[in-house]
């Protein structure tokens, strides 16, 4: 599965690193919930309103079913794949990094609605997606994420709401 994950860093030095640090505790394991991560990831530039990555022409290719010539080599028609234009969107990990894959809290859109939310020794899940896969077992699944501050609303109300009351108690 694939979940837009949102973490919050202290600041925009040595990104990657602190990004690894504050999500080294939740890898897959016991009580782990990721395998795998990318900056951006399939999400690059989502904070930006109106860019879609799958559209940036550095995140295209020539399409490798018909060479980049927009008909299919065996049958003389147009390529299904790539719909007769010769190019195709690459793989999502392949996407060039966004400058607005890291952004400071100011830039932060109350539209953004990520599937987890990394804080400093907090984490937000949102729970609706759980609930959907089978029967819930609040006991088991408090039991399994007790490190884990899970959350009953559709996210968090606001991700904007939840970090500015943080910044103001002291704690970012």
């Amino acid at each position: 599965m694939h979940y837009h994950t949102e973490v919050w860093i202290s600041n925009d030095n040595n990104v990657e690193e602190q990004v690894k640090k504050a999500m080294a505790p939740y890898h897959e394991g016991e009580t782990g919930f990721w395998s795998w991560y990318q900056i951006g990831g399939r999400w690059k530039g989502e904070h930006v309103l109106g860019y879609k990555a799958e559209e940036d022409f550095q995140n295209q290719e020539s399409c490798r079913y018909c060479s980049g010539t927009g008909f299919q080599r065996d049958i003389d028609k147009r390529c299904n794949a790539c719909n007769g234009t010769g190019t195709a969107v690459k793989w999502p990990t392949e996407w060039v990094p966004h400058e607005k894959d890291v952004i400071s809290i100011a830039e932060i859109s109350d539209k953004l609605a990520p599937y987890t939310l990394i804080l400093p020794s907090k984490v937000f899940h949102r729970i609706i997606k759980i609930c959907e896969q089978g029967p819930y077992n609040k006991a088991a699944f408090e039991e399994l994420y007790k490190h884990i501050v899970m959350h009953n609303q559709p996210m968090v109300d606001s991700i904007i709401s939840v970090l500015v009351a943080r910044r103001d108690a002291g704690e970012l």
